[in-house]
């Protein structure tokens, strides 16, 4: 994923994936330096036959160099999740169509 017009990239590996139910992965590389761990996890919850409530918990830990941009940091990650999964559902959606 790269975004900062190109200045920032994030690379990330899945390490829990079950369908309809748990998405779950971890950065592996992450341009500008200010994360040092960064993990997400994304579940699912069935509301009725065709709607799920969708659930979203990030654990991110600072390099020295980020610990300034730490507020912004997780500001602009709590802005940007919501517009994310939409775009992954929508995704979902017209492959399941």
């Amino acid at each position: 994923m790269t975004f900062l017009y190109g200045l920032g990239k994030l690379k990330e590996r899945y390490i829990g994936w079950e369908d309809q139910k748990l998405w779950s992965f971890t950065a592996t590389s992450f341009r500008p330096g200010v994360f040092s761990k960064f993990v997400e996890r994304v579940t699912f919850e069935p509301v009725d036959d065709d709607s799920r409530r969708v659930h979203y918990r990030a654990g991110v830990d600072f390099t020295p160099l980020g610990r300034p941009f730490a507020r912004l940091a997780v500001a602009w990650l709590s802005r940007a999740i919501g517009p994310t999964l939409q775009r992954m559902s929508e995704l979902a959606v017209a492959r399941v169509s």
